[in-house]
C-alpha cells in the first residue's frame, strides 16, 4: 500500500462549519477520525503548506481537540523538515479519546518531497471552495 492521504467532507452547516472525514496511511500504519472545523482552517492549512518551508527548521501544525478524555478526539497535521538541506515529512496523530476495549490511537509520518506537500497545499486552498467532496493525495517518492 502506497503512503496516502483521503478528506472527505460531509455537508454539515455549510459554508462556515464542516464535518470532514480524514484517512491516512502510510504504507504500514494508517488511521482515520473526523473533525468539525471552520471552513476557513482549509484555506489556513492551504496557504501555510502551499508556501512551505519557509526556512530549513520550519514546522506547520494544525490540531483539532485535544488528548485527554474531555475532547471528542484529537487530530494533528504536522509538516517538518528533518534534516538540514530541507527534506520534509507530514505526521499524522490521531487519537479518539476512548478507554479500553474502545480505545485508538495511532501516529506516523510520512517523507514528501517539498514540491509534495507545497501540492497538498494547493489541495487543501481548493477543497475550500466546497465544490467537491473529497481528494485524495499521495506524495512524490523520496528517499
Amino acid at each position: 500500500m502506497k503512503p496516502q492521504l483521503t478528506v472527505k467532507r460531509y455537508p454539515y452547516e455549510e459554508p462556515h462549519h464542516l464535518q470532514l472525514e480524514f484517512f491516512v496511511t502510510n504504507g504500514g500504519f494508517s488511521g482515520n477520525t473526523d473533525i468539525y472545523c471552520n471552513a476557513s482552517d482549509l484555506n489556513e492549512i492551504g496557504r501555510a503548506l502551499r508556501s512551505f518551508p519557509k526556512r530549513i527548521d520550519d514546522e506547520y501544525r494544525y490540531e483539532y481537540g485535544s488528548e485527554g478524555p474531555d475532547s471528542y478526539n484529537y487530530f494533528l497535521l504536522r509538516v517538518y523538515t528533518f534534516d538540514s538541506v530541507g527534506h520534509s515529512a507530514v505526521q499524522f496523530s490521531i487519537n479518539n479519546n476512548c478507554t479500553e476495549p474502545n480505545e485508538g490511537r495511532v501516529r506516523f509520518s510520512i517523507r514528501a518531497d517539498v514540491a509534495s506537500v507545497n501540492r497538498l497545499g494547493e489541495l487543501f486552498e481548493n477543497f475550500a471552495k466546497l465544490e467537491d467532496y473529497d481528494f485524495e493525495w499521495s506524495p512524490s517518492l523520496v528517499d
